[in-house]
């Protein structure tokens, strides 16, 4: 049986996403912070508070405050319930956090793109692409395979053809 931090027991199907060791670089995550960072950012004015504890991590560019992964799947789930503007504001946190991830650039400009911000959209899947055929940094801060690489092309793509789609 796996050791699941107590603190993480009200989140509900995010401790599922919260066991896997293997996208924690390192064991880096504070547990007890990641939990209050995704309550936090589910309040009143909560990406704010979240969005300046960000800017003070600029100055120790290798703490991690959350772990992409989790604040990802929450934005996609914004998406995925039909609120575009929340999944944007949530994923621009994690662009944030982690301004080199092809997998953020990609996830924000869907919702971007859902949201009718056309262009940013445009910009944020063309970064995901450049940062990919750059080969310098992995694809994001929990993986970097192959196949993850194809998944995070394809939907930059995607998202690319359809702005082209709606131009045409």
């Amino acid at each position: 049986m796996q050791h699941r931090p107590p603190a993480c027991a009200p989140i509900g199907h995010f401790v599922r996403c919260l066991e896997p060791a293997d996208y924690e670089p390192a064991g880096r995550t504070d547990w007890l912070s990641l939990c209050s960072v995704i309550n936090q950012i589910q309040m009143p004015d909560g990406v704010a508070q979240v969005t300046q504890q960000l800017e003070a991590r600029r100055k120790d560019p290798d703490a991690q405050l959350f772990p992409e992964i989790t604040v990802s799947t929450i934005g996609q789930d914004h998406m995925r319930a039909s609120e575009p503007k929340l999944a944007v504001e949530v994923l621009k946190l994690v662009l944030l956090a982690y301004p080199e991830s092809a997998d953020a650039n990609e996830t924000l400009a869907e919702a971007y793109l859902k949201d009718g911000q056309k262009e940013l959209a445009r910009q944020h899947a063309e970064k995901a692409l450049a940062l990919l055929d750059s080969h310098r940094l992995p694809a994001s801060s929990w993986t970097d395979t192959e196949q993850y690489r194809g998944e995070i092309r394809r939907g930059a793509e995607k998202t690319l053809s359809k702005l082209e789609e709606k131009q045409g």
